[in-house]
């Protein structure tokens, strides 16, 4: 889409929840959307979430690893092209990873870029994240000239996979069929509160009052889970659902690329092992 400017009330959203931004920096590059988030933005990725790696030198190897190849500088660096935010966690010396944004490639220039979680993609100054949401800049890497977008492919579901999974909420009584799907559309709609809209952990979709009065229906509501994690774009939110279900963390272990891989890839290895 052609970049924009925020309406007055989208600005007044924005600004909310990241008070240090500058209107005159803005631009709206991308409508809300879950397919992607800001890490796999970052290095020009647009179709797959991927959680902030945990703690600093898990997220510093996955833009030093191949094929990102993004070397580590200093945040003070006029190389830099892409940073990676943080917020203090147990004190001022352990953090939690919170965002990543990129130099902008718009021809305003000098801005950056960022996709805030689910919602808007903007175009911003470069410390103008400042805030208690994401932080602030804690390491940046230079830009290596290789983009990971194309260079791996995930698995997808089998059609046989797909079918198993449509034919099961056959089974699921017709009471609980119509106590799931507004205690899901409650959910979901959770999910666009500013406690959740810009983050990009998708474990922090999962909780609150609409988690738990989802969960409360117990693993018989599985089949209409599984049915929406493979409909829904934003389907792969729910796999906390299943890992709290089953009593399973390990749902999605044993990947070799585990780092590189999305929750979109997680979720679906997920209703694979469940349906085996």
């Amino acid at each position: 889409m052609p970049p924009r400017r925020p309406t007055d009330l989208e600005w007044q959203d924005l600004v909310g929840d990241l008070p240090n931004l500058t209107r005159a920096d803005a631009w709206i590059t991308d409508e809300p959307t879950h397919l992607y988030n800001c890490i796999a933005y970052s290095v020009g990725i647009t179709d797959r979430w991927s959680n902030p790696p945990q703690p600093l030198n898990a997220f510093q190897a996955l833009y030093n690893r191949h094929p990102y190849n993004h070397p580590t500088v200093g945040t003070d660096s006029p190389d830099a092209t892409i940073d990676g935010w943080a917020t203090p966690k147990n004190g001022p010396i352990i953090r939690e990873m919170t965002h990543g944004s990129r130099r902008s490639t718009s021809e305003e220039a000098p801005l950056w870029e960022s996709k805030l979680g689910s919602d808007f993609r903007i175009t911003h100054g470069r410390g103008e994240l400042l805030s208690d949401l994401y932080g602030r800049v804690v390491t940046s890497f230079s830009d290596g000239g290789v983009m990971a977008e194309g260079l791996y492919q995930e698995p997808e579901l089998t059609s046989a996979e797909v079918e198993s999974v449509r034919t099961r909420p056959a089974h699921v009584s017709p009471e609980l069929r119509r106590s799931f799907q507004p205690l899901l559309a409650a959910l979901k709609e959770s999910w666009r509160s500013p406690e959740k809209r810009y983050l990009s952990d998708s474990g922090a979709y999962a909780a609150g009052p609409e988690f738990e009065a989802l969960a409360a229906l117990g693993p018989e509501a599985l089949p209409l889970v599984l049915e929406e994690m493979i409909a829904s774009p934003s389907g792969f939110l729910l796999l906390p659902v299943l890992e709290l279900w089953t009593a399973r963390d390990d749902l999605v272990s044993g990947s070799s690329r585990e780092e590189l891989e999305s929750q979109q890839s997680r979720a679906r290895r997920a209703v694979r092992e469940l349906l085996a």
